[in-house]
């Protein structure tokens, strides 16, 4: 027989979390605040600690459709001659 395991949820649920890569080093984070929370509520955003010199966040927004759209604008944005790079993050690497 087959054990269903309890508390799982569907992988395709809802993709809410989005990392955006490739913003400027010096920025602000009221700038990028103010960025974000033009296409949604951001649950939260923190910063990932990585080697490059440009800055990396996760953000959560909270549905799926204010990630979808801050990705369909924010990914490609030029910001100071930054091109910012947006992607979605599956649960599974966003868990800690």
């Amino acid at each position: 027989g087959s054990s269903g395991s309890s508390g799982s949820v569907p992988k395709r649920q809802r993709i809410r979390k989005l990392q955006i890569r490739n913003i400027p080093p010096h920025l602000q984070w009221e700038v990028l605040d103010s960025l974000l929370v033009q296409y949604g509520v951001v649950e939260s955003c923190e910063q990932v600690n990585t080697d490059s010199e440009t800055a990396v966040v996760n953000v959560t927004y909270s549905s799926k459709d204010q990630a979808r759209q801050a990705l369909d604008k924010l990914n490609g944005f030029q910001l100071e001659n930054f091109t910012l790079k947006v992607a979605y993050i599956p649960d599974e690497m966003a868990a800690q």
